[in-house]
């Protein structure tokens, strides 16, 4: 059919359509792009006609209508309100023509998902009876409009902002950088400030009244310290007839003072986490079955709920038999130096129960809580202490004369109000009634057995938790029972003080075996017929939900069912209750610095819900451990992993940017090095985020999609704009390669500069850090990424065109060989200006003249034996493995064939107790980083790459081929020798391990160490 009349353009913006015929200079008709529809029901004659309303009418009567827009962001979210829209264009209101005589072109936002062009053209074609469609992107036609074809767009519009890279009129997807904040943020922003004055726009109409005062008297400051003049004048807008006026006046105009004029984009409270929809929607009470729980991993035993301010309890104990002048040996925290013979939980299922093991040199300490979900404030729960004396070497006979002092704690954070009021008779602590705001009323009631030989309590004020172990210990007395008897309590300290008494301690001197029950009632959920959640109760609770547990980890894993024996399950729940149990919940702001402050400053406030590393040693949330956490938790309970990945990313601030360890609270902070405490806003981490979202949804696909797919959506520009902060920032000097930054180019304390950033830390790099490094391992996880990305894109119907592209170039065998393939090694590898030859070296002292004092050895500094030159950094290990681990090598090239060769060459990295993490072979193998730190990442077995190993050998296994064959061979025996070392090693020490000796297969670093090597879990049940 020949096309004679003239095409008609419509720009579909998200605030204004604008719409007109070719050739026209001015589009023909302008509105605005939402309907009304009135809010209530006609009720007398002459009132408002009509079900829906458009264009001017829209506007004329926006005060009786509810507005919507159909478009967000960009977007299109409701196609029925589009479809009308689109029709009212052509109408006698507006073009006055028949949509079916003329072509369109119809403009859409960059990056639309393919599935909007479609549903544009059906409804154009289907509905409308266009006779031609042609779709082009705003920017594309806005460079066009200058009379150019190559440029960078950045437009701004009312629902998104992009900035477009456009070469001969063609845009570039995979450059095309998309931020969600535009004018109708700012319309959101304005509305907040007034809102602040007492003039309050509630109503979508009104909101269009915000828009206007936006428009008129807003503008762009090209001056601002003179635009936020204090003398400046103000300028007065009258508000329409019916709206809300100024607070003050009550009249109907609003007074609009300078400091209205202040910088929008940079306002704190919107370049943190503000910008764009924040992931957690349900936290605290709405979540009542996990609101208790506990949540404090890095003291032994505590439970608090999931609150910015907690009601908070803990468990202190200490031994008599050990107490030496100077030395009282209080356990409270999780502390390698307390020497415990073991301890950590042997059953915790995340939600209802837990049940952990302590032993303290010949006493046995079992610790447990139930959860009971009922009422309106978090339920009820019961903490139980269990002492049980054992037999050991000295002690040949289980005895019951061994003596142990138990304290347990409640106590309110300072500043979250309420009060804590104890119920005793005498010395005999029964309860505390206590009160907060979130919590309402509740009591606590301590129960126990009869073998108390003294008890005790004291009340006082804390300022911060971290003074509670010393607070304990300057209050602790002994009084005499005989010549050999001491028996420990606590000095009252009820003195008045003008601060509130949150904290109280209950303190009982006991022998023998002994119990105790701490039950937690909260007056929501108290019934006449309710009975206390102790004694013979709580003991059959607890076993119903160990029975349950028990049989979960059954169906979940299969480990019975695959042959492995009673003490290998035993471990193996171990492992995954540490895990679950190491969930803890903090609250507070890192320390940040950026380039642009010359000191560091706090980051936003917020709350973490996440698995700690290490109780002992890491009690606190690290980000790329978290990926590796999550692939467990996955499995077991992916309401707990939607959980903690929403409250990661929402850490994130606009840039995309991720603090790598978060330290908040004062708990937290009190246990970091000065040193470490500070996050570098340019310092990245590995995406495992993005890794632990594909494999959630791959494990749960439907449950996801039905129950949380509003989630994932949420996810989504958090998840794209880590990606796209990650491909920015740390990119290489070469197209196509990455680098880690962070690392320090100027330091001669170290053998080879630390690359924090990687998660590698002291893993040999180019020995002289320069801007021409490439990183082998960055460029795998962007690859790995990019596919990741461009799936979850699909899943939600979004464009994966970027991600695709990306993926496509970082997965090109002959790119990846001329970049990072080392023909003298053999391997991949990185390349820097590196040197072999290095070594520390004590500076000469020279020999003090008379008189004078003797000079102090300095420190060892590097000497580079052979200068540095740019080239491959030769040395093989876990980096050199990354192509195959993360699942980039194609099954038939050579490099494959000559990776999986190596693998399991003992003079490189095979052991029978894992791979080690740098080649026997290689210089720097077990080599000090500098005169105080021991190698780390150059020789010791660490699980989470054996995991990834394991989990890539798994796949290629079934790829078919002769590399199929050489692939499972090699993954059957490295996952027997690592599951064997590590069970092994738990039953010799009571501990599962941060990293294992390459040489012995003993455990080495921290313990307990259950955040990722608790991934033998997963190794043993084959869930990769």
């Amino acid at each position: 059919m020949e096309l004679v009349n003239q095409p008609v353009v419509i720009d579909n913006g998200s605030g204004i359509i604008k719409a007109g015929f070719a050739g026209d200079s001015v589009p023909k008709c302008r509105f605005p792009n939402y309907v009304g529809r009135p809010k209530h029901v006609r009720v007398m004659a002459g009132a408002l006609e009509g079900d829906l309303f458009i264009g001017p009418k829209a506007e004329e009567h926006r005060g009786l209508l509810a507005i919507k827009y159909p478009m967000e962001h960009g977007i299109v979210t409701d196609w029925n309100d589009m479809e009308r829209i689109w029709q009212y264009v052509y109408s006698k209101d507006q073009l006055q023509t028949f949509a079916e005589e003329h072509p369109v072109l119809l403009t859409e936002a960059p990056l639309n998902p393919r599935r909007n062009r479609e549903k544009s053209a059906e409804i154009f074609f289907e509905t409308l009876n266009a006779p031609a469609l042609f779709l082009s992107m705003q920017a594309v036609l806005s460079l066009y409009a200058t009379g150019r074809t190559t440029g960078v767009v950045l437009d701004a519009g009312d629902g998104v902002t992009h900035a477009v890279p456009i070469y001969e009129g063609f845009a570039l997807p995979h450059s095309i950088m998309r931020v969600d904040l535009a004018g109708r943020d700012v319309t959101r922003y304005l509305r907040f400030l007034l809102r602040k004055e007492g003039i309050n726009f509630r109503t979508s109409s009104e909101f269009e009244i915000v828009r206007t005062i936006k428009e008129r008297e807003c503008y762009l400051s090209a001056n601002p310290s003179k635009d936020s003049d204090p003398d400046a004048d103000k300028r007065i807008y009258k508000l329409p007839d019916d709206c809300p006026g100024y607070r003050n006046g009550g009249g109907d105009t609003a007074v609009l003072l300078h400091k209205r004029q202040k910088s929008f984009t940079f306002n704190k409270l919107l370049s943190t986490c503000g910008i764009s929809t924040i992931v957690v929607v349900r936290a605290g009470l709405d979540i009542p079955e996990r609101f208790w729980g506990s949540y404090r991993p890095g003291v032994y035993f505590g439970m608090k709920h999931r609150s910015p301010k907690s009601l908070l309890t803990g468990f202190m104990w200490l031994l008599p038999s050990l107490v030496r002048p100077g030395e009282p040996n209080l356990r409270h925290l999780c502390e390698q130096g307390d020497g415990l013979t073991k301890y950590g939980w042997v059953e915790h299922d995340g939600v209802n129960f837990g049940v952990q093991e302590i032993i303290d040199h010949h006493m046995k300490l079992t610790t447990s809580f139930v959860k009971a979900h009922h009422g309106k404030k978090g339920g009820d729960w019961t903490s139980r202490i269990e002492v049980q004396p054992l037999a050991t070497t000295n002690h040949p006979q289980s005895t019951t004369k061994e003596e142990v002092v138990l304290l347990y704690y409640v106590a309110l954070e300072a500043g979250m109000g309420g009060n804590l009021v104890p119920e005793y008779y005498g010395d005999i602590l029964k309860s505390v009634e206590g009160y907060t705001p979130e919590l309402g009323k509740f009591t606590i009631k301590f129960i126990n057995n009869n073998n108390v030989l003294k008890s005790s309590f004291i009340q006082t004020s804390l300022d911060s938790m971290t003074a509670a172990s010393n607070t304990v210990l300057s209050s602790m007395a002994t009084t005499s029972v005989s010549e050999k008897q001491w028996l420990f309590f606590l000095k009252n300290r009820n003195q008045p003080d003008s601060n509130p008494q949150n904290f109280l301690v209950y303190q009982v001197h006991v022998k023998g075996h002994f119990s105790m029950d701490i039950v937690y009632e909260s007056e929501s959920g108290v019934v006449p017929s309710k009975k206390l959640l102790s004694g013979d109760m709580y003991s059959e609770m607890l076993q119903s939900y160990r029975d349950r547990f028990s049989d979960k980890f059954e169906t979940t894993f299969h480990l019975e069912k695959k042959g492995f024996n009673k003490t290998s399950i035993h471990f193996a729940k171990a492992a995954l209750s540490n895990l679950i149990g190491g969930i803890g919940y903090f609250h507070g702001h890192s320390k940040v610095q950026s380039p642009y402050n010359s000191a560091p400053v706090p980051y936003w406030t917020s709350s973490l819900y996440t698995a700690v590393p290490s109780r002992s040693f890491f009690p606190r949330g690290f980000l790329w451990d978290e990926g590796f956490h999550l692939l467990l938790i996955n499995k077991w309970n992916p309401e707990i992993s939607i959980d903690i990945i929403s409250h990661w990313l929402d850490m994130m601030n606009t840039e995309g940017w991720i603090p790598r360890e978060q330290i908040l609270g004062d708990e937290a902070l009190s246990r970091v090095p000065e040193e470490f405490v500070v996050q570098r806003n340019d310092v990245a981490n590995p995406p495992t985020l993005i890794m632990a979202v594909f494999d959630l949804i791959q494990r749960h696909r439907e449950w996801l999609l039905i129950n949380h797919k509003a989630t994932l959506q949420r996810m989504w520009p958090r998840l794209s704009t880590w990606y796209q902060w990650l491909n920015k920032t740390q990119m290489g000097e070469t197209p196509f390669t990455y680098r880690w930054r962070g690392r320090n180019a100027s330091t001669l304390r170290e053998l080879n500069p630390k690359t924090l950033a990687s998660g590698l830390d002291d893993y040999p790099r180019a020995s002289h850090p320069t801007e021409d490094e490439r990183h082998l391992d960055l460029r795998c996880w962007m690859s790995l990424c990019s596919k990741l990305m461009g799936e979850l894109a699909e899943l939600l119907d979004y464009d994966a065109t970027r991600f695709r592209y990306t993926y496509e170039k970082l997965t090109d065998q002959d790119l990846l060989d001329k970049l990072h393939w080392s023909p003298k090694l053999g391997a991949y590898t990185d390349y820097g200006n590196h040197s072999d030859k290095v070594v520390l070296k004590q500076a000469p002292v020279i020999p003090p003249k008379s008189g004078q004092r003797p000079v102090q050895p300095q420190e060892k500094v590097r000497h580079a034996v052979q200068p540095p030159e740019l080239g491959f950094v030769n040395m093989f290990g876990y980096v050199s493995l990354f192509p195959l681990i993360l699942g980039i090598l194609k099954p038939d090239s050579p490099t494959f064939t000559a990776t999986l060769d190596k693998l399991d060459n003992p003079k490189l990295l095979w052991t029978p107790y894992g791979l080690r993490s740098l080649a026997a072979n290689a210089p720097l193998y077990n080599k000090r980083n500098t005169e105080h730190d021991p190698p780390y990442w150059r020789g010791p077995v660490w699980i989470n790459v054996n995991f990834l190993t394991l989990k890539a050998l798994h796949d290629y296994s079934k790829m078919g081929g002769s590399g199929a064959v050489l692939a499972k061979e090699k993954y059957h025996k490295l996952r027997e020798n690592v599951v064997n070392n590590v069970v092994s090693q738990y039953h010799k020490t009571g501990y599962v391990w941060e990293q294992y000796d390459d040489a012995t297969g003993k455990g080495k670093g921290c313990r307990p160490f259950t955040g990722w090597s608790s991934l033998v879990v997963l190794m043993m049940a084959e869930e990769y």
